[in-house]
C-alpha cells in the first residue's frame, strides 16, 4: 500500500491512537491479518473469526518487530505498546483499504458472476500486462478478507487494479463495490451457484448486480449478453452497458470458432471496432467469453489489436481450472477440482466429450455445494447431461451425487455410469477401472477434494 504515517492510518479507520510515541516506525507499508506471516514495520490487523480470534495474538507480533497493532480494546495491547482502538477490526480494514483504493487514481475493473470469475480476472490481466503494470487479485481472494487485503497489497507503480468478488449472501457484492469503487465492472453469466442462500437465479441476479451502484458513473458495465437475465440491463443503466456473447447481434461477438480439443480454441471476434483472429491455449468454448470481456476493457484503455490477440494467446490457466495433466503411466487427467455448479458442470462434460484421443473419456464427478434445496434437481440435472454427452464411463461420487447416478443410469448403458458414496472406495477400485490412454475430467465443489483422486489416478 501507499506509506502511511499511524496518524493517517487512525484517521483513515477511524480510530484512537495510543502510545503513538511509542511507534519507533514513521510510516507503514505492509498489512497482515495472519500473526504467522507478520514481518517488521507491519500493521497487524487481528480479525475475529468463527474458531479464532486474531487478538490472541497480539503480543507475539509486537515480539516480531510488528510496528503497530488495531484492536477492538484497548485492554488487549501489551503495556506502552503504540496501538489504534476502534470498534471492529474488520470494519477497519474494509475503511483503510477503501482510503487506499480513493488515492488511487487510475483505473479499477471488477468481475463477479456465477461461473468463471477467476478464469476471466486472468484473462483480462494477460491482455493488459502486454501494456500495464496490472495489480489482480491473487488466487481467488475474492471476499471481505481477500478483497481489502488484494488492495492493501498495491504496489505504487501499478497502472491498473482487476479484483474479483465473491458472494454467498446478499450485501457482500454491495460491500466489496463500496471497497472498490469500480470504474468499470464484468458480469460473467448468472447460474445457481451459491442458490441455498438466494433462493433463485432472479435473487442472484439482484445479488451479482449490486455492483451497479458503485461504478463510476462516466464508466461501463459488460455483461454476457447471452444470458437471459443479463441481457436486460441493456440501455437501462446511467452508465454505459455493454453486451459480449455468441449472438451476433451483440456489441462483442464470436463469428465463428473451432473448439480444437487439447489444442485449444481458435475464433474470429467483431467488436464495434476490430475483427480480432485469436487462439486460446485452453480448454472449452466458455473461454471465449473471458477474451470478448477482456477486449471490451481492453479497447477502453486504447490497446491495440497485437497487442490484445497476444495477451489472450499467453493466457494460462489457473491450477484446478480445467488444467491438463499428462502422467507417466500415459492417462491424461482434466483437473478441474477447484469448484463446480450446474452450468459448469455441464460445459466440462462438453469439453470432455469432443476431445480427441485413442483412449477412453472418463467423467469423475462428485457432489456440488450450497446447492440448498436445489441439490437433487440441479444433480439428476447433471446426471441427465452426463447421458447425452459422449463419454464412454461416468463416475458419480459423493452423498448427494447419488441422484446424478440415477438419472444418468436411465439413459447410459450398464456398464458406463458407476456410483460410490466415498472417495475412499473409489480409490480402492482405481487400478481395475482407469486404464492407459484414457482421458479423466476430475469435478466437483472445492470440500470434496477430488484432488485426492487425481493422486491416486497417478498412481494407477
Amino acid at each position: 500500500m501507499k506509506p502511511m504515517t499511524i496518524n493517517e492510518i487512525a484517521e483513515a479507520v477511524s480510530g484512537e491512537l495510543v502510545n503513538g510515541s511509542k511507534c519507533h516506525f514513521e510510516e507503514v507499508s505492509k498489512v497482515c491479518t495472519d500473526s504467522r506471516k507478520i514481518d517488521k514495520g507491519q500493521l497487524f490487523i487481528p480479525i475475529v473469526g468463527e474458531n479464532f480470534d486474531g487478538h490472541d495474538f497480539i503480543e507475539a507480533v509486537y515480539e516480531k518487530g510488528a510496528a503497530i497493532v488495531i484492536s477492538d480494546s484497548f485492554d488487549k495491547i501489551p503495556e506502552e505498546k503504540p496501538a489504534i482502538i476502534v470498534k471492529d477490526t474488520k470494519e477497519a480494514l474494509w475503511s483503510l483499504a477503501a482510503y487506499q483504493r480513493r488515492i488511487f487514481n487510475k483505473p479499477v475493473v471488477a468481475i463477479t458472476g456465477s461461473v468463471g470469475k477467476t478464469s476471466c480476472k486472468e484473462m483480462l490481466s494477460s491482455i493488459l500486462s502486454k501494456r500495464f503494470k496490472v495489480h489482480k487479485t491473487n488466487g481467488n481472494y475474492n471476499n471481505d478478507i481477500g478483497l481489502p487485503l488484494t488492495i492493501l497489497e498495491l504496489t505504487e507503480d501499478a497502472d491498473i487494479m482487476v479484483l474479483e468478488m465473491g458472494m454467498n449472501h446478499f450485501g457482500e457484492i454491495d460491500l466489496l463495490s463500496a471497497i472498490a469503487k469500480p470504474d468499470f465492472a464484468i458480469i460473467t453469466n448468472i447460474g445457481v451457484a451459491h442458490i441455498e442462500n438466494l433462493g433463485s437465479r432472479e435473487g442472484i441476479f439482484k445479488a451479482k448486480t449490486e455492483v451497479i451502484s458503485h461504478i463510476n458513473k462516466k464508466g461501463l458495465l459488460a455483461v454476457n449478453g447471452d444470458d437471459d437475465l443479463l441481457i436486460t440491463l441493456e440501455d437501462q443503466l446511467e452508465q454505459v452497458v455493454t453486451t459480449f456473447g455468441f449472438n451476433q447481434e451483440l456489441d462483442y461477438a464470436v463469428l465463428e470458432y473451432d473448439d480444437n480439443g487439447f489444442d485449444g480454441v481458435t475464433a474470429i471476434i467483431k467488436s464495434p471496432l476490430e475483427v480480432y483472429q485469436i487462439k486460446i491455449n485452453a480448454l472449452g468454448k466458455h473461454m471465449l467469453y473471458h477474451a470478448l470481456s477482456g477486449i471490451v476493457i481492453a479497447e477502453i484503455m486504447n490497446m491495440s489489436k497485437e497487442e490484445i490477440e497476444a495477451g489472450i494467446l499467453d493466457y494460462i490457466p489457473e491450477k484446478m481450472r480445467l488444467n491438463t495433466i499428462e502422467f507417466e503411466n500415459q492417462i491424461i487427467v482434466i483437473n478441474d477440482a477447484y469448484n463446480a455448479s450446474v452450468d459448469s458442470m455441464k460445459s466440462s462434460l462438453e469439453i470432455l466429450s469432443k476431445v480427441k484421443t485413442k483412449g477412453r473419456k472418463v467423467a469423475i464427478l462428485g457432489d456440488m455445494f450450497e446447492m440448498g434445496s436445489f441439490a437433487e434437481e440441479g444433480h439428476r440435472k447433471v446426471g441427465e447431461y452426463a447421458s447425452t454427452q459422449n463419454i464412454d464411463l461416468l463416475i458419480c461420487v459423493g452423498t448427494a451425487s447419488k441422484w446424478m447416478y440415477e438419472e444418468a443410469i436411465k439413459q447410459m448403458e450398464v456398464g458406463k455410469v458407476m456410483y460410490y458414496g466415498k472417495q475412499v472406495c473409489l480409490h480402492n477400485k482405481l487400478n481395475k477401472i482407469i486404464m492407459k490412454n484414457d482421458v479423466v475430467l476430475v469435478k466437483a465443489s472445492r470440500g470434496m477434494k477430488l484432488e485426492l483422486t487425481i493422486e491416486k489416478i497417478k498412481e494407477v
